[in-house]
């Protein structure tokens, strides 16, 4: 599984790529001690993360996001993607995932239960980063076409064949 990390004070994003499964994971860590700590020794609180699998049409949403910022363009609206794992017989919380752009940067967060974390600002170096990863990732987990193969014939065994040379007889008399 392939992973791309970004630390920020207030917390930490992970994104990693499960091609089994064909999702992208996104975990959200706070750190250890709150967040507006020193920047010193970096911790974070993994055993408590808060991830979502997003499928790669989800994950292409925060690929794009991250390359029109990137052009100098605005999106013309944030992207928020919210799951219900109720509505598909899954166990889970109600989770939503939202990108925001404001004066001071890009911030990441993700809502579970009445809690949200947030990660940020967000640079341009991190959003390259992460369009880098969705782009070379998301190809890796997408459904493989599956091809029917069709069964080979069964070679013919050519049997040699003893060639019999029939000599006229000669006939005396």
């Amino acid at each position: 599984m392939s992973v791309l990390t970004i630390y920020r004070n207030n917390g930490a994003i992970r994104f990693s790529a499960d091609p089994l499964r064909g999702v992208v994971f996104i975990s959200f860590a706070k750190p250890v001690g709150g967040a507006g700590r020193e920047s010193g020794g970096r911790k974070y609180r993994w055993e408590e993360k808060v991830t979502i699998a997003l499928t790669p049409q989800e994950a292409s949403i925060i690929g794009a996001f991250s390359r029109l910022t990137l052009a100098g363009q605005s999106p013309k609206k944030n992207p928020s993607i919210s799951h219900t794992p109720e509505k598909f017989g899954k166990r889970g919380l109600p989770k939503t995932f939202k990108i925001e752009r404001r004066d001071d940067g890009v911030f990441f967060s993700m809502s579970v239960r009445d809690e949200t974390v947030t990660v940020g600002p967000i640079g341009f170096a991190d959003l390259y980063m992460i369009d880098s990863f969705l782009t070379k990732f998301i190809p890796e987990i997408l459904p493989k076409p599956r091809v029917p193969v069709p069964s080979a014939p069964e070679a013919e065994v050519e049997e040699p064949k003893e060639e019999v040379i029939k000599k006229e007889e000669e006939i005396l008399f």
